[in-house]
Order: C-alpha cells, then structure tokens, then sequence
C-alpha cells in the first residue's frame, strides 16, 4: 500500500500539521507531543501580544503601526524585556537630539531598523555623526528628524564613504560640508 503524503499548506490547520508529523518516523524528538501541546503554543503567543502592547505604549503608536512594524521587523519582538531594551535606545534618542517620547517613537516607526540595533551600535553612530560633521544638537535634530534612517547606515561601509566622497569631489572643507548639511 502506498504512504499518503499530506501538505499542511493545502489542507491547513493544527491537525493537517499533526497528520503530517505523525506520518513521519521519529527523530530523536517526540515531535506529536509538541504539536498536541495547544497550551504551549497558547502561553507563547500570549507574551507575544503582551510585548506588542508594550511596544506600543512605549512607541506612543496605534496598533495598526506597531502591526506593521513587527510585520516588517519581526525581530523587535524577540526580547521578553521590552520596556528596559527599547526603552534605553529611546531615551538616548530624547536626549542626544533632544525629541520627545513621542517623536522618538515616530523615529523608530519611521526607521524600524533602529529598534534592532544594540543601545551601543545606535549610541557609535550619533557620536560618529556629530563628530564627523562637527554639528551640534540641533543640526544633529536636523538631520535626524529628516532622514532617521541615516542611523540605519554602517559607518564604514555607506557613512564615511559617502560622506568623503561628497567632501572630496565638491573639494569642501569640513566647516563647508557642515554648512551643506
């Protein structure tokens, strides 16, 4: 008699899932208990949602931004401590531009990358910033506020090189290429 081969994609569902798995030898992992365990995947989704509504408080964003926002950048979800991981990231943000709670938000919706990068990454590229164009708070306000994935970009592999070469061939000094930006 022949194996009937089930795609859970075609049928859908837990129990298409379930048909599969256990129409599969076993590897080492008793993967049918997984897949009955229900409350487990339950009490997972739960945190999941709990680190979606803190994201969003902390964000001040509507639901549907933070919905696209982790459709977009699955990853901002990952850490169980939301409010100490992001939160660090915006209060460096409010005080190294000198934004609000909410603009930082809107920033990072704007930006999503920025949210997943460490505090000390986003805390190199303001100062690289800052000291390689030689601005102050409110022109680095400026910028940012313009253009907030400009903090998204590597220092060595996109910033400097644009930035020297901008400075190169326009033969600007750094007081000029201040005044340009």
């Amino acid at each position: 008699a022949g194996t009937m081969v089930c795609r859970p994609n075609l049928i859908g569902g837990i129990e298409a899932r379930k048909l599969a798995v256990m129409s599969q030898p076993k590897r080492g992992l008793d993967l049918r208990a997984a897949l009955d365990d229900d409350e487990a995947s339950e009490e997972r989704a739960k945190p999941l949602e709990e680190r979606k509504e803190q994201l969003r408080v902390l964000l001040s964003a509507s639901k549907k931004d933070i919905d696209k926002l982790v459709r977009n950048t699955q990853s901002v979800l990952t850490r169980l401590d939301i409010e100490e991981h992001h939160g660090k990231k915006l209060a460096l943000l409010q005080e190294r531009i000198g934004i609000e709670q909410k603009a930082a938000g809107r920033l990072c919706l704007n930006a999503n990358r920025l949210l997943t990068f460490s505090f000390q990454t986003l805390e190199t590229r303001i100062d690289w910033l800052q000291a390689k164009l030689k601005i102050n708070k409110t022109q680095l306000r400026t910028i940012i506020t313009r253009s907030p994935n400009v903090l998204t970009y590597s220092i060595e592999d996109n910033l400097e090189p644009t930035i020297d070469s901008i400075q190169s061939s326009l033969e600007l000094r750094d007081k000029e290429l201040t005044k340009m930006i």
